[in-house]
């Protein structure tokens, strides 16, 4: 289970320049609290050899006992995140070339599914030689960070009309964490 609340500040701007010139954007804060809570199950397996194992055969079934045990699992988390943001345009030739430059934190949370602390690890004795003793297939994590980053925009558009629009731009992406 997820709940979001989120708030959003943002305070525009617009100045008029000399030579049919303007300079416009916004700037802004976005405030969100995430508060998260799930229930998994992890369940653990254990292989061990019998006195008739023999490595030809490794999983005949008379060479091998096994046990398994599954525990029930809970998760209860809550972050806060500030993320703000900066758009800048500069408006030339009556409004048909501008250039553009936004400026970002940005953040994506994990899914869901990802967070569960719920899995399978088997400890298998069979694998003790050759160094893979123990396997985990897809486990949750509920500390798991969400993805992070610092994005920035650069744009020089062209609208020559109503119908057209010429544009070159760079996107610059700086991951922080994920």
């Amino acid at each position: 289970k997820e709940r979001n609340t989120a708030a959003y500040y943002m305070v525009e701007f617009e100045q008029l320049l000399p030579w049919t010139m303007r300079f416009d954007g916004n700037a802004g804060y976005r405030y969100v609290k995430t508060e998260t809570q799930g229930n998994g199950a992890m369940t653990y397996t254990v292989i061990h050899k019998t006195s008739a194992f023999n490595a030809a055969d490794r999983n005949n079934a008379a060479g091998i006992v096994s046990a398994s045990i599954t525990q029930q699992t809970t998760f209860e988390g809550v972050t806060e995140d500030w993320t703000p943001s900066v758009n800048l345009n500069l408006w030339g030739f009556n409004d048909q070339v501008v250039f553009r430059y936004n400026w970002a934190e940005t953040i994506a949370r994990p899914p869901l599914g990802r967070l569960l602390p719920t899995g399978t690890c088997t400890w298998d004795e069979r694998n003790i030689d050759d160094g893979t003793d123990v396997g985990c297939g897809t486990v949750g994590n509920p500390d798991l960070k969400p993805f992070e980053s610092l994005n920035q925009n650069y744009s020089l558009e062209y609208y020559p009309n109503r119908d057209t629009m010429f544009s070159l731009a760079y996107f610059k992406n700086k991951i922080i964490t994920g």
